[in-house]
């Protein structure tokens, strides 16, 4: 009993796959007719689906498609991955290869946590969450993904002279292709010197701001221009997307969600664990437990339990007020731990939780295993008295 998961609800089985494609600077017009719409007609020929829902963004597409319950998740995988890969000729050569992933992660957030610091500034903050925070809660069991609401992304700026450019006979998308091709490191294979085999690489990603102003780019009659000659490269960050307020004042949020098979409380538990040491070993930084969906979890839990213990003795106390038989009442009681540890013995063998679900059908068990006791009871007496 002690080793059984305690959550709100059960974990639904259903099969749900996510198809992500980007596709930089394309319109959610032109995603719809030249992507979504290619994939969904696929898809739509696969068995059991229930249903597919598309969201269309700037640059980007998301496609989930639901299953019903008997369709089994590896073969639903196979099979949407299958398709995305069948079509992969039809959709625009820019674009890269749409992701294709098995959706196993509960979509609500059990905690949700808010940082600040008078150290560091927004943008630090938000690296902070990004990069030390959110490892430390991924490396918790039953952690499946970990969201930063509100705070900043780091973007490099270019803001280009269109009217120098155009007197240079020089593109917009010259530039980007330039910032593509050389912002990756390549492999340049091995070499052997003095013996000893060496990897090489090719470095041709620019690590800083001042690097990046001095990129060359080529232009048409040959000749080669700076970056920062055709426009002004600044350090910013991205428009945001998000905003998390804490007591009315501007904070970084990070909310924690669970993967499917591990029970709300155990992975609170251990959630807040790593917060408290990760909190000492960071005294520069505030976290605060904004929000948490387990109170109801453990008032439903706790109420829940009281019930099924008085109900049971009820059950015990009445038997005995009625019957008037210690021995009939005795044999009531044994009953009921007698079938409830069982219960728990096969429910942990076999996966379940204690749920709402679970928790309502032990309760409404002990009344009717009273009831097939009392009877069992009255039919034993009345064989005694026909024999007598």
């Amino acid at each position: 009993f002690d080793r059984l998961a305690a959550q709100n609800s059960p974990d639904m089985a259903r099969p749900t796959i996510q198809i992500n494609a980007r596709l930089e600077g394309a319109t959610p017009e032109q995603l719809e007719t030249e992507v979504a719409r290619k994939i969904e007609d696929k898809i739509a020929s696969l068995g059991l689906i229930d249903h597919v829902t598309t969201t269309i963004t700037d640059g980007s597409v998301a496609i989930n498609v639901s299953f019903q319950l008997g369709k089994n998740s590896e073969e639903a995988l196979n099979e949407v991955r299958n398709a995305v890969d069948s079509v992969g000729g039809d959709l625009p050569k820019d674009m890269q290869t749409p992701g294709v992933s098995k959706v196993t992660i509960q979509g609500s957030a059990i905690i949700t946590y808010a940082i600040s610091s008078t150290r560091l500034n927004e943008t630090e903050l938000s690296w902070f969450a990004d990069n030390d925070m959110t490892k430390a809660l991924l490396a918790v069991p039953g952690v499946g993904e970990v969201n930063r609401i509100g705070g900043v992304d780091r973007e490099v700026h270019v803001d280009l002279d269109t009217r120098l450019m155009s007197a240079l006979n020089i593109s917009a998308a010259t530039v980007s292709s330039q910032l593509k091709s050389v912002q990756s490191d390549a492999s340049g294979g091995r070499a052997e010197i003095g013996g000893r085999k060496q990897v090489i690489r090719t470095l041709g990603a620019v690590s800083s701001i001042e690097d990046l102003k001095g990129l060359a780019i080529p232009l048409p009659n040959g000749q080669l221009v700076r970056l920062d000659d055709i426009g002004i490269v600044a350090d910013g960050f991205a428009d945001r997307t998000s905003i998390a307020y804490l007591n009315g004042k501007p904070v970084t949020a990070l909310e924690v969600k669970r993967s499917n098979g591990f029970s709300d409380t155990g992975v609170a538990s251990e959630v807040r664990k790593t917060v408290r040491s990760f909190a000492a070993a960071n005294p520069d930084i505030e976290i605060v437990e904004a929000y948490s969906t387990l109170g109801p979890i453990i008032e439903n839990y706790t109420g829940s339990m009281h019930m099924l213990y008085e109900g049971a003795i009820l059950a015990v106390v009445v038997v005995w007020f009625f019957l008037g038989s210690w021995r009939a009442t005795l044999l009531s009681a044994v009953a009921l731990p007698l079938s409830v540890i069982p219960t728990f013995l096969v429910m942990y063998f076999a996966g379940f939780s204690l749920n709402t679900v679970t928790l309502l059908s032990l309760s409404l068990v002990v009344g009717i295993l009273v009831d097939d006791a009392i009877v069992e009871i009255e039919i034993g007496r009345a064989s005694c008295r026909e024999r007598v």
